[in-house]
Parts: structure tokens; C-alpha cells; sequence
């Protein structure tokens, strides 16, 4: 990737099915640590909040985020951290990342 090339990450949260009006008012806190870990005070952090009303009733929430076009951070390491403040977890996942040049995913491969 170019420098100052925009990135959008994107990505999948689930839960069990479920009418999503039992989630009215609770957010989702979500934590991404961008840059070069190997770099010492090379990490930006942004915050955001999700809202849990999202959630489909199959249990899915495809949400992502689109930083300010002047980070320079993004693409090199991207962790997004999920919270729910109700305490319910620890559930964690890993997932690899592929970057598209034309913008739109070829079936399957996501």
C-alpha cells in the first residue's frame, strides 16, 4: 500500500439469535490499535462505541471503521478489540486479512 492510500477495516461480531430489541441502549466498546509494534510509541489507539441494536436476528453485526485519511498508521498492524461492558466473556477470535485493490471481494473468499 501507497502512503496516505485510505483504509477500511471491516469486520464480523457475533452473538446468539436473538430479537435485537433485547440489546436497546447497550453499546458495544471497540478498541483499535493501529501502527508498528515493534516501534516503541508507534501505536495509535481510536475508540468507538457499536451499538448492540445492530445485531441481526441470525445474531451478526458486519460494522468497520474508516479512519481520517492523514493516519499514516493503517495497514501496517490493525487489532480491533470488541468490549461488552456487561461483562459477559472473555470471547476472542483471530482472523487473517486480505487487502483488495478494485475494492469488492471475489465470492468466497471472505
Amino acid at each position: 500500500m501507497a502512503p496516505g492510500t485510505n483504509l477500511q477495516v471491516m469486520y464480523q461480531i457475533w452473538a446468539k439469535p436473538a430479537d435485537p430489541k433485547i440489546y436497546a441502549g447497550q453499546k458495544l466498546q471497540v478498541e483499535y490499535a493501529l501502527g508498528k509494534p515493534a516501534a516503541r510509541g508507534n501505536i495509535t489507539r481510536v475508540k468507538d462505541e457499536v451499538s448492540m441494536e445492530q445485531f441481526d436476528r441470525s445474531g451478526n453485526i458486519v460494522t468497520g471503521k474508516k479512519p481520517h485519511s492523514s493516519s499514516k498508521l493503517w495497514g501496517t498492524i490493525t487489532d480491533v478489540t470488541v468490549t461488552n461492558p456487561s461483562g459477559v466473556g472473555p470471547v476472542f477470535a483471530t482472523a487473517s486479512f486480505k487487502i483488495l485493490t478494485d475494492g469488492a471481494p471475489n465470492p468466497g473468499t471472505c
